[in-house]
């Protein structure tokens, strides 16, 4: 999921939403180009020649519509998406015993991402950072 081989592109449905999307649809789920996402941007495959995003986006929503998957259900499954694009962008560091956001727009990722799955950032903050440490008996 985080990385492909050069030419090698993800799962379609996130250059269907990236690429394909209306700008009004991309602007409520806070989406921009694929080439911004780390999840989607590491082998250099964007867009594939004769394929059109927005047609097969339609079609993915249609095939939804066949299972009764459409309105607020539909709309929470791209939120769901739409944050796992943002969650990959979020960067860390170390920082004493635990970690702080890193980068320029690590802060503003986590919000969005919290926004998106209906949490508070401070939540999904600790939620994404804590360290856990089990010992078996």
């Amino acid at each position: 999921m985080i990385f492909q081989a050069e030419g090698e592109r993800n799962f379609h449905i996130f250059y269907q939403l990236t690429n394909g999307m209306s700008k009004e649809d991309k602007d409520k789920y806070h989406l921009r180009e694929a080439e911004y996402y780390n999840y989607i941007n590491k082998s250099g495959c964007y867009t594939v020649q004769n394929l059109d995003e927005a047609k097969e986006l339609h079609e993915f929503r249609e095939a939804l519509a066949l299972f009764d998957i459409s309105g607020e259900l539909e709309h929470q499954m791209f939120r769901i998406l739409a944050s796992v694009l943002h969650l990959g962008n979020i960067t860390f560091k170390d920082e004493g015993e635990g970690c702080v956001l890193d980068g320029p727009d690590a802060e503003h990722e986590l919000n969005v991402t919290a926004e998106l799955l209906g949490l508070k950032p401070e939540d999904l903050m600790f939620a994404v950072s804590k360290k856990e440490i089990k010992m078996r008996s």
